[in-house]
């Protein structure tokens, strides 16, 4: 009771408390570094995804590779790229570990959780590439929407191919080119709905 009754402790970061090793009456010291942990405070909102690459295919991860963290159904999660890959080989398994820094404001990962990472390797050439979301079927072409004046419109592409959750465009989209990412099947739903109502007012 009095003035001491209350205590405040301050976190070194923000987050969500997942751990609580303190119970109400206990006697606690501030500055013992032999104390026990008092609380556990996860920040999930960047998490690390570490994937096990194969010894064989270690030279061929490249640093800002496109990578796609998907569940076992195949759904993706995330979509991001390479951060460094560890110089070591974990003798047991033989396998290195790429690491891939993911943000996830949304919590769709959660620590702990088993993905399945689609990687794009390889030595090719830099290509246009977009996320999958962005490419539409608009009357049988694959499209992507670009800005336009008054709002979006549909730009025919000619699509190759399709690796980590990203699709390669041939052509139709320049470098630097502004396009729509995600709400694409959005736009083209609107855009066959006001199609649907002009035919039928004449």
């Amino acid at each position: 009771d009095g003035d001491n009754a209350n205590s405040y402790l301050t976190a070194p970061i923000s987050g969500t408390i997942v751990r609580r090793a303190v119970t109400l009456g206990q006697t606690v010291a501030a500055g013992d570094a032999g104390a026990d942990t008092l609380f556990t405070i996860a920040d999930d909102s960047v998490v690390w995804a570490d994937i096990a690459v194969y010894k064989q295919d270690i030279g061929r991860i490249r640093i800002g590779a496109p990578v796609a963290l998907k569940t076992d159904a195949g759904n993706v999660l995330a979509l991001s790229t390479v951060a460094f890959v560890l110089p070591v080989i974990n003798e047991t398994s033989r396998t290195a570990t790429a690491r891939v820094i993911v943000a996830n404001t949304d919590g769709s990962l959660t620590p702990g959780q088993f993905v399945t990472a689609d990687l794009s390797v390889g030595n090719a050439s830099p290509v246009v590439r977009v996320p999958q979301t962005a490419v539409q079927i608009v009357e049988d072409k694959p499209s992507i929407f670009v800005p336009v004046e008054g709002g979006f419109a549909p730009k025919p592409v000619m699509i190759g191919a399709t690796a980590g959750g990203f699709v390669e465009i041939r052509s139709g989209l320049a470098v630097g080119e502004t396009f729509v990412s995600q709400g694409g099947f959005t736009l083209k739903a609107q855009l066959e709905k006001d199609a649907f109502g002009d035919g039928h007012g004449h």
